[in-house]
């Protein structure tokens, strides 16, 4: 996208955004009663937040990242849970849920940088990790005053437009991001079952530096037993279509 043709929203794409927001809460809750037990236990081990068989979610931002891990970095074969979702629930055509459903399954986890703002709409932003420029539909964020404000999180195209799918973590000079980049990619394309994809690395380098301590406390899960730890490989960086 060429700074001199920055994409600028009609009310029509705002309104769209709020109501699509609103359909994808209550859709991301009913795709999060299917993930199985194993797989809290395993995100939550992956991303540095279980301890001593408790599920520790201090912060609402970390409640958010984790449901955004267990939709999309958890996989039973060579699918998430996202992707099984879809096929075992295939959406009435034309709904709502349809489009939603089928913007998910091109969901990207990124760093974006914010460049400006247009008020009540959204952001645009530099994408540092896949490079290239976007439009991020969110109100809030336009209306925070950042700028070179920069986070990362998994975006969800819309056409036109880009929503953000999951919480944002900020990025500072504490977030080691280097060592995190180096296990993305390679040529090993095999996921085994558990967790994997690009945003696991990021997102524990990210949490560790304490990016979600500025948002309050939430709450805790607690699970039964030991929880087993499981390997994963982390696929080569998608490439924007």
């Amino acid at each position: 996208m060429n700074m001199e043709t920055l994409f600028t929203p009609t009310q029509d794409q705002v309104k769209q955004y709020q109501r699509l927001r609103a359909v994808s809460r209550e859709l991301n809750q009913k795709i999060l009663k299917t993930v199985p037990k194993r797989a809290f236990e395993e995100i939550g081990t992956a991303i540095g937040i279980l301890r001593d068989g408790i599920l520790v979610l201090d912060s609402e931002s970390m409640t958010s990242v984790m449901s955004d891990c267990l939709l999309y970095d958890w996989y039973q074969g060579d699918k998430n849970i996202m992707q099984r979702y879809f096929e075992s629930h295939p959406p009435q055509p034309g709904s709502d849920e349809d489009l939603l459903l089928h913007a998910y399954l091109e969901a990207e986890y990124t760093v974006l940088r914010v460049m400006s703002a247009v008020p009540d709409a959204g952001v645009h932003c530099d994408d540092l990790l896949i490079g290239g420029e976007i439009f991020v539909m969110d109100i809030s964020m336009s209306n925070s005053g950042f700028v070179n404000y920069a986070a990362a999180t998994r975006v969800v195209p819309m056409g036109d437009y880009w929503v953000t799918g999951g919480a944002l973590l900020p990025i500072d000079r504490e977030v080691p991001l280097e060592e995190a980049f180096k296990k993305i990619g390679g040529d090993n394309l095999d996921r085994p079952e558990g967790p994997s994809g690009i945003s696991i690395p990021i997102i524990r380098a990210c949490l560790a530096a304490g990016a979600a301590d500025h948002v309050r406390y939430e709450e805790k899960f607690v699970y039964p037993g030991k929880p087993q730890r499981r390997g994963h490989l982390p696929p080569k960086l998608p490439r924007r279509r």
